[in-house]
């Protein structure tokens, strides 16, 4: 039944590539989102990394905003880099404001340095200096985690101003719903956190000043490794970060983390077995011409652990035990 059921998942693959293939040829943009619309975002994925470089690049440049988005949004950083670099400047410019901050700064970082600004430039002018902020910081630190876009009020703002900001049917306030907002002083300097439950416990006019409590936060550079024990000693959902004068520049969360540390895992695991989400995704004609020279590499190793062996024959031919080591020296020699 599962042999069945994943012939069945091929077919289906096979016959999207071939709707694509098609759609891409004809240059038709509807049909060509329809294609990618049905499919999950990492077999998406996985069709445009077996595609030539000329259909390659005619298929990102048909797909609308949002469905290039989601499809980088899956590809590791080098390749949604260069996914992101074969669009126009105003869909790329686009598709970046669709993507997580802390994925946008990764494809930064990955980009040459007038390509980025080329991009950047055609951003809102606050977007983009956020962006600019957040390529500053290594993709495994607090800065690189962070959602700069935080649940913030002054402290001498009131508990009814929270709770109407609560309330609104707003797009901004809409992702803070269950977050403890962070309470900031006229400078911008993180001095508190307001818990949701206490606020029902006093008088609408009461600051937000005298309801808050101490925060612990964390400076930009803060190691990935350092956060997940964070994480793991307290219960919080997010841990605010803050530059060297104690401005709140964002919050890096709990499930930012889990993810980052995931990812991480992922490829530790790859490249125990020498391969890489880059090698993976790579056109099948460069993807192959790299795992012949590694294998190349290991047929002369074998071939000089023969002639050792060989040079031997005499001694196995008495000691017959040893022939037991003959496939550890092998293995070894392809190591």
């Amino acid at each position: 039944m599962k042999d069945e059921t994943q012939i069945d998942e091929n077919d289906a693959l096979d016959a999207a590539s071939e709707a694509l293939d098609a759609a891409i040829d004809a240059g038709d943009a509807t049909q060509v989102n329809a294609v990618v619309a049905e499919l999950p975002a990492h077999e998406g994925l996985r069709l445009a990394s077996l595609m030539e470089a000329d259909e390659h690049a005619e298929f990102i440049a048909l797909l609308d905003a949002e469905q290039a988005a989601e499809l980088v949004a899956e590809a590791p950083s080098l390749l949604a880099a260069s996914l992101i670099e074969e669009l126009d400047v105003d869909i790329a410019a686009q598709v970046m404001q669709l993507l997580p901050s802390g994925v946008k700064a990764d494809i930064l970082q990955e980009m040459a340095r007038p390509d980025a600004e080329e991009i950047l430039s055609a951003m809102p002018t606050e977007d983009a200096d956020e962006l600019r902020e957040l390529s500053r910081y290594e993709p495994d630190s607090a800065g690189g985690l962070m959602e700069p876009r935080t649940f913030v009020f002054q402290n001498d703002e009131t508990v009814g101003t929270l709770l109407r900001a609560l309330m609104q049917e707003d797009d901004e306030f809409e992702g803070f719903r269950g977050k403890h907002p962070y309470i900031v002083d006229s400078d911008g300097k993180l001095v508190g956190v307001v818990s949701l439950r206490n606020l029902l416990r006093h008088p609408r006019r009461t600051p937000l000043a005298e309801i808050m409590t101490d925060v612990m936060s964390v400076p930009p550079e803060t190691e990935q490794d350092d956060l997940a024990d964070l994480f793991e000693e307290h219960p919080f959902l997010a841990i605010p970060v803050v530059d060297a004068a104690g401005v709140l520049l964002g919050a890096v969360s709990r499930d930012q983390v889990a993810q980052a540390e995931l990812e991480r895992a992922e490829q530790e695991a790859l490249s125990v077995q020498k391969v890489s989400d880059e090698l993976r995704s790579m056109p099948t004609l460069l993807r192959s011409r790299r795992r012949l020279a590694w294998l190349s590499s290991n047929i002369v190793l074998n071939i000089i652990a023969a002639s050792v062996i060989s040079a031997y024959e005499e001694t196995l031919a008495a000691v017959i035990a040893i022939a037991v080591f003959l496939p550890m020296v092998s293995d070894m020699s392809g190591c």
